[in-house]
């Protein structure tokens, strides 16, 4: 990520923005004085990245994006709305979906401080798994939505959980051809956004002991891209030196911190 009137890198340090459990749909973006309460916080964190899980197209989110963008505070978006609402493998990329995206893009595409849209959390375990080609056909119309609204080009892109053998380096080949995929459409991904997960990473939770070969993995990625989520039973944050010194700068665009 740069920005567009300098050119210089913007470096991710991103929260979750409010609770989302199984099914639910809250529009915390819409509550202008929780997000004036929570500002604060955000900025003794030095947090400069929020992702919102869902958004009402109907209500009003003018108070809580000025307020953030006067904080410098910039706002990622998932376009699948609430979590678990839809199934990504057995159901595809669908009207509902669909629709609830360009609701997302048409509240938020204005504001000088969406950062971006995600289409999704998918869930990727090989580069047969039967919801690729949905994950990038989501990216393709939601790009092409904002062209012919003659919205501005916000990124478009997507979170992959399930990166098999994650910490291996024979993982390699599907990293490349996954980011290959996204790429073969003329209205391609903008960004990735890998989850950081493994039976052991979790149980044992060091996650800094395996971002050497993640780091050495992206160092040469075609898109920008940024750890999308850490899973981990007790973090202690460690990890975050590493994914924040120069050799994983040289890698990641940042990270979800917390």
């Amino acid at each position: 990520f740069v920005f567009s009137n300098n050119g210089s890198r913007f470096i991710m340090r991103r929260v979750n923005y409010g609770s989302y459990p199984q099914g639910t749909s809250t529009d915390y973006l819409s509550d202008g004085l929780t997000c004036e309460n929570y500002i604060q916080f955000l900025r003794d964190l030095n947090i400069n990245t929020i992702l919102v899980s869902y958004i009402d197209p109907r209500a009003d989110h003018l108070s809580c994006m000025s307020n953030f963008a006067n904080n410098d505070i910039y706002i990622m978006a998932l376009l699948d709305g609430p979590a678990g609402q839809l199934d990504y493998v057995d159901g595809g990329w669908q009207r509902d979906l669909y629709a609830t995206g360009i609701g997302t893009i048409d509240s938020l595409a204005g504001y000088s401080n969406t950062l971006g849209f995600a289409v999704g959390v998918f869930p990727l375990y090989d580069i047969a798994t039967p919801n690729l080609p949905f994950c990038e056909a989501a990216v393709r119309d939601m790009k092409q939505y904002m062209l012919d609204r003659s919205y501005r080009a916000v990124p478009v892109g997507v979170l992959l959980q399930g990166y098999p053998n994650t910490f291996d380096p024979s993982g390699q080949e599907f990293v490349d051809e996954t980011e290959d995929y996204l790429q073969c459409d003329s209205l391609s991904a903008d960004f990735i956004g890998p989850f950081v997960f493994s039976t052991a990473l979790y149980d044992n939770c060091k996650p800094q002991e395996h971002l050497d070969s993640l780091i050495a993995r992206y160092s040469d990625a075609k898109l920008p891209t940024f750890i999308s989520a850490i899973f981990c039973d007790e973090r202690d944050y460690k990890e975050l030196d590493t994914i924040y010194s120069s050799d994983g700068l040289n890698a990641f665009a940042g990270a979800m911190v917390a």
